[in-house]
C-alpha cells in the first residue's frame, strides 16, 4: 500500500515537473518546489474557469442584444 501511495505520488511530481518544464513562462516567479507549482496551477486553473464563466456571461447577453435587434429589424 505504501509503495502504491509513493508511486502515485511520484507520477504527480513527475507530470508537474514536466508542465513545468513544457510551459516555464507559466511558473515565472513561482519557488522550486513542487507544492508551489501545483498551488500556482490550482490558482491558475481557478482563475481561468472565472475568466470562463465572465465570458459566458458575456457571450449570453450579447447574444440577447443581437436577437432583440432581430426581432426589431423583422417589423
Amino acid at each position: 500500500m505504501n509503495n502504491e501511495l509513493n508511486c502515485s505520488l511520484q507520477t504527480f511530481k513527475d507530470k508537474i515537473d514536466r508542465a513545468v518544464t513544457e510551459k516555464s513562462d507559466l511558473f515565472e516567479g513561482i519557488g522550486e518546489e513542487t507544492g508551489e507549482h501545483l498551488d500556482h496551477l490550482i490558482s491558475t486553473v481557478g482563475s481561468q474557469a472565472t475568466q470562463i464563466n465572465v465570458l459566458n456571461t458575456e457571450r449570453h447577453q450579447v447574444e440577447e442584444q443581437l436577437q432583440n435587434e432581430i426581432k426589431v429589424l423583422q417589423r
